[in-house]
Order: structure tokens, then C-alpha cells, then sequence
């Protein structure tokens, strides 16, 4: 059995996985449009899940949502711009390779016991341990007792996502210097706005907003 890392896919995100991928086996298709729709998609469900939903069931601070509003917005904005110009002029042979990444990490709903179709990447044993423990530890009402550990497994899922999902696909396309620089920077840029916003509101929680907060989240490790 191997540890996944594994985020619900909403419908609109499925259909552009599917466009995406037909798209590529159809070189009379435009696939580089299909395949922004689909990180359109897949960012605004990241953000949902990590930014946008937990406040919903929280009691932040006008402050702390305000904070999660600018991180939501500056993620999303940064995110939208520059997908547009890393695969905007891209062949469907070029992006073949992101196509392969993308049926990797996609687990169709015929895939899964709930029929709730998936996109995942695999995670070391060893951090699905330290996971499985951080949530174990919250939902006992004690995660006050070790925020430290439960700010490095957010900091992993985060780190994880953002270089699968998102890194790992630009490396398969060809893009010029100042553009790679710039993605460099944004991916930077994005891991560090991430764990700022999610420690500070961390850090603010007591241990039955702790036990929700990773209750919220532990659903997201699976073994296949």
C-alpha cells in the first residue's frame, strides 16, 4: 500500500481533466487552453480547501480573515498569470509529458470506493506516520501541547502541492530565463505567504478549533 496525499475534485475540474487530456491525444484540438482551464480549476479548489474553508468553521478574527482573504487573492491572481504564460503558446506534443503527470495524479471516481474522483500525488511513509500522529494527537484535544508538529505536516501538504501539482508541470515545458525566475520566485513567494497565514491562525486556536482544524484535513491522507 502506498500513502497519497489526495484532494476531492469538484465537477468542473474533472471535465477539464478529461477536455485536457483529449485535447492531447488531438493534435487538431487546442490543448494549452484546455490544460489552463484545468489549473484554473485545480487552484481555486486548493485555495477553497486550505484558505477558504477552514474560516468557515473557525472563529478568526476579523484581522486573521482579512489576512486570508489578501493570501486567497494574491495566491490565485499570481497563479491565474502565470500558467497563462508558461503553456499559453504550447503544442499539444509539447505538453505530452504534462499530460502523463496529469493521468498520474488523476484518480477518476471509477478509481475510488466513494466514486468521488481524486487528484493525488504519493507521500514517504515516514510523513504519513508524522500525519496520522498529528491528527491523532488533535483529536484527543491536545494539539496545543504540539503546534510545532502540527505546523510541519501542514507545511508538507502545502510543500507537497505546490511541487506536484503545480512545479512539477512546468518542468516538463521549455520557458525562457526571466521566466523561470519569475517562476522560482512566485513558487517561493507562495510556499512562504501559505505557512505564514495558516502558523498565524495556528496559533490562535484552542485544542477543540485544533482537533477541527486537522479534522478538516485528515481525510486528505489515503493508501492505495
Amino acid at each position: 500500500m502506498t500513502d497519497y496525499i489526495t484532494v476531492t475534485a469538484p465537477p468542473e475540474l474533472v471535465q477539464s481533466v478529461d477536455a485536457f487530456l483529449q485535447a492531447v491525444d488531438n493534435p487538431e484540438r487546442v490543448a494549452a487552453d484546455h490544460f489552463i482551464e484545468l489549473m484554473d480549476h485545480l487552484t481555486d479548489r486548493l485555495l477553497n480547501l486550505f484558505l477558504a474553508e477552514p474560516r468557515e468553521f473557525l472563529e478568526l478574527s476579523n484581522t486573521q480573515r482579512r489576512v486570508m482573504d489578501f493570501a486567497i487573492s494574491t495566491a490565485s491572481k499570481a497563479s491565474h498569470m502565470l500558467t497563462r504564460q508558461i503553456y499559453k503558446k504550447k503544442t499539444a506534443e509539447e505538453l505530452a509529458p504534462v499530460a502523463a503527470n496529469v493521468r498520474a495524479m488523476y484518480w477518476s471516481g471509477e478509481e475510488t470506493d466513494d466514486g468521488q474522483a481524486r487528484m493525488v500525488f504519493p507521500v514517504e511513509r515516514s510523513f504519513a506516520d508524522e500525519f496520522r500522529h498529528t491528527a491523532e494527537v488533535c483529536a484527543r484535544k491536545q494539539g496545543s501541547q504540539e503546534l510545532d508538529r502540527v505546523d510541519r505536516v501542514m507545511d508538507g501538504i502545502t510543500d507537497g502541492i505546490i511541487e506536484n501539482f503545480f512545479l512539477r508541470n512546468a518542468h516538463e515545458v521549455k520557458i525562457g530565463y526571466v521566466l523561470r525566475k519569475s517562476l522560482d520566485a512566485s513558487i517561493d513567494g507562495t510556499k512562504k505567504a501559505v505557512h505564514s497565514v495558516i502558523h498565524k491562525v495556528l496559533r490562535n486556536l484552542d485544542d477543540e478549533h485544533l482537533s477541527r482544524f486537522m479534522g478538516h484535513y485528515e481525510p486528505v491522507l489515503q493508501q492505495k
